[in-house]
């Protein structure tokens, strides 16, 4: 009898030892962090105004998407109840940084990159009597919003933090409907 008990008690170990694994395992396998750039490599050897127009065409795409059929409230619910800040973490730009300067800079860029977003979907849903009308011209966002913030050299950066907002809202917007 003891030695189907000693057998029983190391076969549940032996069973939890290798569920234990395979978790770290698979937690191991993920990937935490990504270079947001490296989404954008098809476009490396473009003109600026080759980027800028596909930048373009993927923010009215996702500002469209977004706001075609929903309020203002339903982006909020989300907003407030989902994994957004979570999963925008795996791009972060600071985890690259190498010191303090290089790291408040891309703050900067992720900040202003998020608040611009917010305020085009508020226009665009109506939010306080605003209006703004799809599609919207690059430009026309880079001038109002951007540099006023951030410096020259980083616009891009936060053209393409913005449309990773845009990308992880309409993603957890479709996956809540």
């Amino acid at each position: 009898m003891e030695n189907k008990t000693i057998s029983s008690t190391n076969e549940n170990r032996d069973t939890i030892l290798v569920n234990i694994a395979d978790k770290i395992k698979t937690i191991m396998d993920i990937e935490y962090h990504y270079n947001l750039a490296d989404l954008f490599n098809n476009l490396k050897g473009k003109t600026k105004a080759q980027k800028e127009e596909v930048y373009e065409s993927i923010i009215n795409y996702y500002l469209e998407r977004i706001t075609t059929g929903r309020t203002i409230k339903d982006v909020e619910k989300v907003e407030k109840d989902s994994d957004i800040e979570e999963i925008m973490t795996f791009f972060t730009y600071t985890y690259f940084s190498k010191d303090e300067e290089s790291k408040h800079n891309y703050f900067v860029i992720e900040e202003e990159a998020e608040c611009v977003v917010d305020d085009l979907i508020a226009k665009i849903c109506g939010r306080n009597k605003r209006t703004l009308k799809l599609p919207l011209k690059l430009k026309d966002i880079k001038d109002f919003c951007i540099e006023n913030v951030v410096k020259e050299k980083d616009i891009e950066s936060t053209i393409m933090w913005m449309i990773l907002k845009l990308a992880v809202l309409n993603a957890l917007l479709d996956k809540q409907a």
